[in-house]
């Protein structure tokens, strides 16, 4: 009886996958992830409710205005976030990033 021996595409194949194994392990231990962008968690939420970026005029203002920042060439104003928020749903945090803390607390008076 011979013994299986695997072809050589199958063990490139199983190199890959150990390698991709640890790539992903060293990754998720040394690379953080970051907060994804204001632009994206907008985009993911349209599609959780199945809306396109028309549906955000009202909250938004102009198309013009709402394509520039899915497009991530305008900063939300602070407006924008708040109607986003409470009319999609939207954790302010995930639009306004590390300006929330500086809005909700001002910190100490400067002397």
């Amino acid at each position: 009886m011979t013994s299986w021996v695997p072809c050589p595409a199958a063990q490139r194949g199983q190199e890959l996958d150990i390698l991709v194994d640890r790539i992903e392990l060293y990754e998720s231990e040394h690379v953080p992830m970051g907060a994804p962008s204001p632009a994206s968690v907008i985009e993911y939420r349209l599609e959780q409710l199945g809306l396109a970026p028309r549906d955000l005029i009202p909250f938004m203002g102009s198309r013009a205005e709402v394509s520039e920042v899915l497009a991530g060439k305008r900063e939300l104003t602070l407006s924008m976030a708040c109607a986003l928020h409470e009319n999609l749903g939207i954790p302010k945090e995930s639009l306004l990033g590390s300006a929330t803390s500086s809005l909700e607390d001002p910190g100490p008076p400067i002397k």
